[in-house]
């Protein structure tokens, strides 16, 4: 339970936030944010909070973000200090006046910008779930997209994110509420993945059908599944609006039931705990097959790349191949031996030639693209192999380099 020094502290909370600026929100007068509300939830002993208002804040352009536009306060509103764990925290500004427009920026302790306004949310009033972020403190911006204006208003924060359908599997609760992903990094995700024709692209908790559709556009095939029947409803309304059914599905379902095993590409928008259940089941797909993620990871099973754009870092991965195990092969009269262990997509090889050590200087495992460059500290010969897996055989070529200079370009068949 809160302590009933700070119930009494945030009882009498209420800022007073005076707006100064060159050219952007009102320079005269002065801004009422209202109260900053902590609702009740806060209650769990390893969780706590305090908040702190601050005041005289300068205004400055959204320069953090290519997308954002407007103004938003140079200094916070409000800082967060918290201490827990993060995966249920919520952050509303809610204008006292209908239909303002504005705007809601957090700056969290992993030093990440997390930017919304009504235009993103579709809705009066943005807000910003913070999910898996680490305990400490959260600097929060008011803005709008309007020079010279003011904005008054009220900050809640509350424990519970948002209240939405769960995803289930085995009875284990999996929260997965709708947030809607903004349309560039909807084309951002499809640019990592390199969506093409062609391919076959499932989305995982497809809400109002945006990167199914998008797949579409690019001349895939794309299946999205999501529980809410209103989302679907609404898929299927869009899909019809960009003239894209004939390419797309969409299903009421649990997305731990939906079938994978002839996808080229999966995209999502969920937790990293619902990835990390869903992880198991990735990994048994046809080596190759991209993922690719906004915002959340996968536990353990580390991304290929990450990248960030306008404040939101997208995560994408290639399903390794299994090739954990011992391999050998031969060049003219010369044997290899290779031991390799594997987790995930992280290849650790050990390798001779003749029983002697060879140097590896690389070893890159991509679905099923094995790739290995290699030294003989001896006789200072360099091997260059690249081949696929494919069951318990290798093929592919291997570029051997004497210590003259001269190369040859030869067959490689590696076998487990």
């Amino acid at each position: 339970m809160l302590s009933p020094n700070i119930v009494f502290f945030l009882f009498l909370l209420l800022i007073k936030v005076e707006v100064f600026s060159q050219k952007s929100l009102n320079t005269e007068s002065s801004s009422d944010f209202g109260k900053v509300e902590l609702s009740k939830g806060f209650d769990a002993p390893f969780q706590k909070v305090r908040v702190e208002t601050l005041t005289k804040i300068n205004v400055q352009n959204l320069n953090f973000c290519v997308d954002c536009e407007g103004y938003l306060g140079g200094i916070s509103v409000v800082d967060l200090i918290w201490e827990g764990e993060t995966d249920q925290l919520r952050v509303h500004f809610e204008p006292v006046k209908f239909g303002t427009d504005a705007s809601l920026a957090v700056f969290t302790p992993d030093r990440q910008w997390l930017y919304v306004d009504n235009m993103d949310m579709g809705q009066d009033g943005p807000f910003l779930n913070l999910y898996g972020y680490n305990s400490g403190l959260y600097k929060i911006y008011i803005g709008t997209k309007n020079e010279g204006a003011s904005i008054s208003g009220e900050i809640i924060i509350t424990e519970k994110a948002i209240k939405e359908e769960s995803v289930f599997k085995d009875g284990a609760g999996l929260d997965a509420p709708f947030v809607p992903t903004p349309n560039s990094i909807v084309n951002y995700m499809m640019n990592i993945a390199d969506v093409k024709p062609g391919d076959y692209v499932v989305d995982l908790g497809c809400g109002d059908g945006r990167l199914v559709i998008e797949a579409a556009k690019r001349g895939a095939y794309a299946f999205g599944v999501d529980l809410d029947p209103e989302r679907i409803k609404e898929s299927w309304e869009n899909a019809k609006a960009d003239s894209v059914t004939d390419k797309v599905f969409f299903e009421v379902k649990n997305l731990f039931d939906a079938d994978l095993s002839q996808v080229s590409v999966i995209s999502s928008y969920l937790f990293e705990k619902v990835n990390v259940a869903l992880a198991p089941k990735f990994l048994e797909l046809r080596p190759g097959t991209r993922i690719v993620s906004h915002a959340f990871k996968m536990g353990e099973w580390l991304p290929d790349k990450s990248v960030t754009k306008d404040c939101i870092t997208v995560h994408f991965w290639v399903v390794p191949d299994k090739i954990q195990g011992d391999w050998s092969w031969k060049i003219d009269d010369t044997k290899f031996n290779m031991k390799v262990d594997q987790k995930y997509q992280k290849i650790q090889t050990t390798i001779t030639e003749n029983d002697a050590p060879l140097t590896v200087t690389e070893q890159i495992l991509s679905g099923s693209r094995i790739s290995l460059l290699l030294s003989n500290p001896f006789n200072c010969k360099k091997y260059a192999f690249n081949g696929l897996i494919d069951g318990d055989i290798i093929n592919g070529t291997v570029k051997v380099t004497s210590i003259d200079g001269k190369a040859l370009m030869l067959p490689w068949k590696a076998n487990q």
